[in-house]
């Protein structure tokens, strides 16, 4: 596993237009703690923003309106700013030889809609190199570090003792 935490404002490219696939990833993306992810739905936008925007991730749905989405992962490799990112292909059931011939064009992976949160998970952290941190991942390692702060602090509030550390001091007497 990575030891470095992939950072939550990394840009992504996500084209996909059907409406059930793209409210999944936004789910994927919020558990993920994503913030700066771009969307487009068809097969120009795709690729004008595939070639002329810079992206750590793009994400590119089988079923792109106005052509073919295996065209447009062969047409980002071959010229622009997205030339070595990774591109991860997403297919549909029945779609297998899309999702070789999208490999074949240059995907660095492919992943089975509806896409599961822990398969497209292990397959960005292999492809970016870095890990996810999940918000409730986040919540529980918070959780565990307010236990342990709490647990020091009761066991530290053992062994005060007030009478002592509250006493008046003495002036002192020199004569």
């Amino acid at each position: 596993m990575a030891s470095e935490r992939l950072d939550p404002s990394v840009s992504i490219l996500t084209a996909e237009s059907d409406p059930w696939a793209k409210a999944s990833l936004r789910r994927i993306f919020k558990e993920f703690q994503f913030s700066n992810i771009s969307y487009t739905e068809d097969v120009y936008k795709t690729t004008h923003q595939g070639r002329f925007e810079k992206y750590s991730l793009l994400l590119i749905g089988s079923g792109l309106d106005k052509g073919d989405a295996v065209k447009v992962v062969g047409q980002i490799r071959g010229d622009g700013k997205n030339k070595k990112a990774p591109i991860i292909f997403m297919f549909g059931e029945g779609e297998e030889e899309a999702a070789k011939e999208a490999i074949t064009s240059g995907a660095d992976g492919t992943i089975l809609r509806p896409v599961g949160e822990p398969e497209f998970r292990e397959l960005m952290e292999k492809l970016l190199e870095k890990f996810i941190l999940t918000a409730s991942a986040e919540a529980e390692q918070n959780q565990e570090n307010l236990s342990a702060t709490s647990s020091g602090v009761d066991r530290g509030q053992q062994f005060w003792r007030p009478e002592i550390s509250m006493a008046p001091r003495r002036p002192s007497r020199r004569r």
